[in-house]
């Protein structure tokens, strides 16, 4: 279900987090540690920041969940994540897998998988100038495809050098 909340402060908020009814502060702290204490088991468990994989970006915690399940599933490591529109800043993790020198470059890890966000043109600008590959996509089959397929020429060019 859905519904649009118009309140100051909505900047602050995190998109697809779970809505809490708070009367005080102690509330508020407490719903502020739940929130965190959930994203925190979505890093434990998707996330490994000392392998190389592939940035995810997705408009809301619930699409960046299932995103993440479903990357899981097909054997993809994924090295970071974000929720929102995607800004310079995130396009910078992606390079990570470029710069690591010697043979463990793979470009194939130089990559964004963005589902239902919206890629700032900075960002898109950043990533092209630094052949960082950004996928968008509104269905998480559609943006698995076009990442398997560039995965696939990414090992086959290795492969004819």
């Amino acid at each position: 279900m859905g519904i649009k909340i118009s309140a100051p402060g909505m900047e602050l908020a995190m998109a697809g987090s779970a809505l809490y009814k708070c009367a005080n502060q102690s509330d508020i702290d407490n719903a502020v540690a739940q929130i965190e204490d959930d994203l925190c088991d979505i890093l434990d468990k998707y996330v490994d920041k000392t392998q190389e994989g592939v940035c995810v970006q997705a408009s809301t915690i619930g699409s960046l969940e299932a995103l993440l399940e479903f990357l899981k599933t097909s054997n993809i490591k994924v090295a970071a994540i974000n929720i929102g529109p995607v800004h310079k800043k995130d396009v910078m993790k992606a390079m990570k897998s470029t710069s690591s020198g010697g043979d463990k470059v793979h470009k194939e890890f130089a990559t964004m998988l963005c589902f239902d966000v919206r890629v700032m043109p900075e960002a898109q600008k950043f990533a092209e100038e630094n052949e960082i590959k950004v996928f968008t996509a509104k269905i998480i089959y559609h943006l698995f495809d076009q990442f398997t397929e560039y995965f696939k020429q990414c090992q086959d060019s290795r492969k004819v050098e």
